[in-house]
């Protein structure tokens, strides 16, 4: 997110100062929220910014003179995403300036690394999610940018699809949507059989809800129904739904065929990304991974005091 600011950053239209202001702030926050969990602080999904900032600081005070500068970002990014507020030409340089600062002091001090040293990449503990991402980013190093935004695409699908194995015991929102669909469309036939003396239209009914089912479980169908799921499964977990409607528009389709270990991919025609395509499209994909990371390290944490408590309130002979 910090190279798509400093892409932004040079290009003088409007809207591109506004979204080079929505980067920064982005990159801040979710160095601030990586950087904790490596000090093994639990990040908690209602803390604000300035939450984090002070907790980034209490653990390495050489970053408190970062605090208020940061948090004047947050209050100027409230006013681009809320009130349509353009920002100035100064307000670009200055926070450029000083968010890149923060961004190599903070890395400097939490894993005494410096910032060219450190990919996103590795931070991604799922393996096939990352094998995409490091492929993402080396199409990125050669320019190869149609490349780099397919790999993109791929390394999120995965991750995502692995991310949903391990939340949900049962099946994906599309698949219950489509079977929903299935057995009211079923049960509205068969029903109406019941009502029907005559042989053929019975049969008819029934053979309609037979030919309904096996056209609703195809790939066409599965495809609508992941199209309409998805987003609502994706804002759930908290990721960010304007950056996700772009990466959406900038990226080929993915789908999963079952039994298949790689998924689809459907390349528009005359598809044709641009570097700050691929730029955003790597980021969105190392961001969305890493928060579903934290979502899932959370809820262990969560589940594990969960498990104590329970324990310690048990008599001795049952612990």
């Amino acid at each position: 997110m910090l190279f798509d600011a400093l892409q932004l950053a040079g290009q003088s239209l409007p809207i591109a100062r506004m979204r080079c202001i929505l980067s920064l702030d982005h990159s801040v926050e979710m160095i601030t929220a990586t950087l904790l969990s490596e000090l093994g602080v639990k990040v908690e999904r209602d803390w604000s910014l300035s939450k984090m900032l002070e907790e980034l600081c209490k653990q390495k005070e050489n970053l408190q003179s970062y605090k208020q500068p940061m948090e004047r970002l947050r209050r100027l990014r409230d006013r681009v995403q809320h009130d349509g507020i353009v920002p100035s030409p100064e307000d670009i340089r200055q926070f450029v300036g000083q968010v890149e600062a923060f961004i190599r002091d903070a890395i400097r001090e939490v894993l005494g690394k410096e910032l060219e040293e450190c990919s996103p990449v590795f931070l991604v503990a799922d393996d096939h999610a990352r094998e995409h991402l490091r492929k993402a980013e080396e199409a990125l190093a050669g320019n190869d940018f149609r490349e780099a935004v397919k790999e993109a695409a791929i390394s999120f699908a995965t991750g995502w699809r692995n991310f949903r194995s391990q939340v949900y015991s049962y099946r994906s929102w599309s698949e219950q949507l489509a079977e929903e669909f299935q057995r009211a469309i079923g049960m509205a036939a068969k029903d109406a059989a019941r009502e029907v003396t005559d042989q053929n239209s019975k049969k008819a009914l029934v053979q309609f809800a037979s030919y309904f089912e096996k056209r609703l479980g195809s790939f066409n169908f599965r495809k609508v129904f992941q199209v309409l799921t998805e987003p609502l499964e994706v804002a759930r977990h908290g990721m960010d739904m304007t950056a996700y409607t772009r990466f959406q528009q900038i990226t080929p389709i993915i789908y999963w065929v079952v039994g298949s270990k790689e998924p689809d991919v459907h390349e528009p025609s005359e598809w044709s990304p641009t570097q700050q395509d691929a730029l955003f499209a790597f980021d969105f994909a190392c961001t969305a991974l890493l928060q579903l990371q934290i979502w899932l390290e959370t809820k262990e944490i969560e589940r594990s005091s969960e498990k104590s408590e329970e324990q310690q309130g048990k008599p001795p002979s049952e612990q």
